[in-house]
């Protein structure tokens, strides 16, 4: 199934909170696998939000049995 902006939208949602949820997990500063997570979640965020900028729906895959020469 292709997603669709509005797809993206739902899912920059709820990595949000998830970015929330993972900062209030840091213990501290030295915490590394904790802020390590927040930072990829964050990441995650940012590369939805170009895409979402692009403002294009997911296209079709290329078909894997065209052979080009």
């Amino acid at each position: 199934m292709l997603k669709t902006i509005d797809d993206l939208k739902t899912l920059r949602a709820e990595l949000v909170e998830r970015r929330r949820e993972e900062a209030y997990r840091i213990g501290s500063a030295q915490h590394d696998e904790g802020i390590e997570k927040a930072g990829q979640v964050h990441l995650a965020i940012e590369a939805i939000d170009a895409v979402i900028a692009e403002g294009e729906d997911q296209r079709e895959p290329p078909d894997p049995t065209v052979m080009i020469l």
